[in-house]
């Protein structure tokens, strides 16, 4: 008995080896997937089930920046209401922009070969902002080169017209004669507003993959879809009665409810490809740097309206104003184009992951800075003195703040 059990023990002892580096070596495949999978392995949170889900939902808190939006000037006035040639110690007025609140949603499916997933992403972003501005001592507003300047010549040529109400009606054909197209009235106070809303929707089939043990690259391909919409507003008045003098009257009286406005409204459908890259580097504890670039070059539509609103007074004597003679008058121009507009993104921040249920499920939360530009799609139009032409090479970009949650089972 003795003899038989020493004969095959070490047989046995060496057969309990064996299975237990076996059992180590499946165990540590789980914990340690990087180190001993091939070159480019999923990188998912489960082995064994090829069925996965992940959704995201996030907050982001941007602003936007558009190219192309001086709105005025404010100049040294130095004789206020008169004719200005040149602005005098200038600076441009842009319009406000303020941080505002807007959200990304997705949903991602993997059962394809070799690991590839296909994903939709949808994000919504609108923002509001108002300002105002009066003039310091000897300055002035004076509009932009995106006006119709016609509209607010304050000196009337010979010859009238009568309209249906019987009100005679001064022709306003343009500026003084032998003066300079952009010739200005000043204005003591400015109200700016904006409004930008943007949609973003993205179709993407991508690959997860552990290119080591820490780092996870995401290849993606796929298609872009964007929509804005841009509307931005000037009115330009004065508070107080000027001189004595024609030039000097107060045309833009607010008591009078008198006032020179200019809207402009942009609007941009695009679609097209889109090819970015994801990659994530794990430096300690569940938490990583990551990164996300794409881009995207979309063929649309754009659009653009201009529209001039003057409604102003008249001066019947040095000290008496009247709007009975003068009507509101207004002039609108519209284009619409279709182009190819380029498209990029970049998002980089840090990220904090955690896995449980026996590494079949994961959540992932992260904070970061992302920025986006849209190029080509604010077509300004410029209004010259009898013909009017689009300012090219304008876009819209946007940037701030991304909190970003993910669960993948």
């Amino acid at each position: 008995m003795k003899t038989y059990l020493s004969k095959y023990l070490p047989a046995f002892v060496a057969s309990l080896a064996v299975a237990s580096g076996l059992q180590a070596e499946e165990h540590k495949s789980k914990e340690n997937k990087g180190s001993n999978c091939v070159d480019l392995c999923y990188a998912g949170p489960n082995f064994d089930c090829k069925d996965n889900w992940e959704i995201m939902g996030a907050a982001v808190y941007q602003q936007v920046r558009v190219q192309g939006a001086e709105v005025a000037a404010s100049s040294d006035a130095q004789a206020r209401f008169s004719q200005v040639a040149y602005p005098v110690n200038a600076t441009t007025i842009q319009q406000p922009e303020d941080f505002s609140w807007g959200f990304k949603v997705g949903a991602a499916y993997s059962d394809f070969i070799d690991d590839y997933r296909a994903a939709i992403r949808y994000s919504y972003f609108k923002a509001i902002s108002n300002s105002n501005l009066e003039s310091g001592y000897n300055y002035g507003f004076a509009p932009s080169a995106f006006v119709n300047r016609a509209l607010f010549n304050i000196n009337s040529p010979t010859g009238v017209f009568t309209s249906a109400n019987s009100a005679s009606v001064p022709i306003v054909g343009g500026p003084i004669t032998g003066s300079p197209n952009y010739q200005n009235v000043l204005f003591q106070n400015l109200e700016l507003g904006t409004s930008s809303i943007i949609n973003s929707f993205q179709v993407t089939l991508e690959r997860p993959s552990l290119t080591t043990q820490n780092l996870e690259m995401t290849p993606y391909y796929g298609v872009a879809t964007s929509i804005i919409t841009r509307r931005q507003v000037q009115v330009f008045s004065n508070d107080y009665f000027g001189g004595a003098t024609n030039n000097n009257y107060n045309f833009y009286n607010t008591a009078n409810g008198a006032f020179f406005q200019n809207y402009q409204k942009f609007t941009w459908w695009g679609v097209g490809p889109l090819a970015g890259l994801r990659a994530s580097f794990m430096f300690g504890s569940n938490v990583s740097i990551y990164g996300d670039v794409y881009g995207a070059l979309t063929y649309g539509q754009c659009s653009s309206r201009a529209s001039t609103f003057s409604k102003r007074v008249t001066a019947v004597s040095a000290s008496v104003q009247t709007a009975a003679v003068y009507l509101p008058l207004e002039a609108a121009l519209e284009q619409r184009m279709f182009q190819f507009s380029p498209e990029m993104d970049f998002n980089i921040g840090i990220r904090w992951e955690e896995k449980f249920s026996d590494d079949t499920k994961r959540i992932r939360l992260q904070i970061g800075y992302e920025a986006a530009f849209y190029f080509q799609t604010m077509k300004t139009i410029v209004n010259d003195t009898l013909t009017y032409r689009t300012e090219d090479g304008a876009g819209l970009g946007i940037q701030g703040l991304v909190l970003q949650g993910m669960f993948d089972f």
